[in-house]
């Protein structure tokens, strides 16, 4: 191991706070990982599913009304 600090305030007098602060964001930053690929998202909470898309029209169209949406 090196005796060099992991950190060297330049310019200015940080408090222990704002230091500390600096300090939880830098090591957070290396245990940081990346998706190689885009999540997929499902419609299961979308409020679109709920409304109702069309209306059946013609033959048999009133009792097309009580079927389940697909």
């Amino acid at each position: 191991m090196t005796d060099q600090p992991a950190l060297r305030v330049i310019s200015g007098n940080p408090t222990p706070e704002e230091l500390a602060a600096i300090l939880a964001i830098v090591s957070r930053r290396g245990s940081v990982k990346e998706v190689s690929e885009p999540t997929k998202l499902t419609t299961w909470g979308d409020p679109r599913q709920h409304m109702r898309g069309y209306l059946p029209v013609g033959k048999s169209a009133w009792r097309q009304s009580a079927w389940a949406k697909y």
